[in-house]
């Protein structure tokens, strides 16, 4: 296992914080754990290590903190957090979709037992929606087809794409 805070040494010292119902570790290298205190780890006696805890949990619920601060999603446009939208349930912009999609498609699945759209569609936009949900649904067998090297499935596949295509740039037109 490598060190949690460089990355790059073998990870030898488990050090475990525990707040009242959370148990947070983090698993660090000799070096690591070194430069989080004053002396070598080797030297450490009981004494040391009791007037140590202190710096060393505040540094680590330092690096916790920093760390938490740095994996919050947050949508790119309208700067709304998932953790505030998990509050409200309800997304800020259209592009909450993309920067949240990750996030999104289990519950949406949970909630609607599919990941497509099965309500409406207005009638301006059937054809368009109609149209984006083949090329999608084909898009994805051709990528199952190549994976599995079913390369005529897949030849036919992306020929039925093209069609669709060519079909959608008539329609524009």
């Amino acid at each position: 296992m490598l060190c949690e805070k460089c990355s790059k040494n073998e990870a030898i010292i488990h050090l475990v914080c525990i707040n009242e119902s959370e148990k947070e570790g983090i698993w660090l290298c000799h070096k690591c754990a070194k430069e989080m205190t004053t002396k070598d780890i080797s030297d450490i006696t009981n004494e040391d290590l009791k007037l140590n805890v202190d710096s060393l949990l505040d540094k680590f619920l330092e690096l916790v903190d920093n760390t938490k601060k740095e994996n919050i999603l947050k949508c790119s446009s309208c700067g709304l957090k998932f953790e505030d939208f998990e509050k409200k349930e309800i997304l800020g912009c259209e592009n909450c979709y993309l920067n949240f999609r990750k996030k999104l498609i289990p519950k949406i699945k949970k909630i609607h037992f599919s990941k497509i759209h099965k309500g409406k569609i207005p009638k301006s936009k059937i054809k368009k929606v109609t149209f984006e949900n083949s090329l999608k649904s084909l898009n994805e067998s051709l990528e199952e087809a190549i994976l599995k090297e079913e390369y005529e499935n897949a030849a036919i596949i992306r020929d039925k794409i093209n069609e669709i295509i060519s079909d959608i740039k008539r329609e524009e037109k």
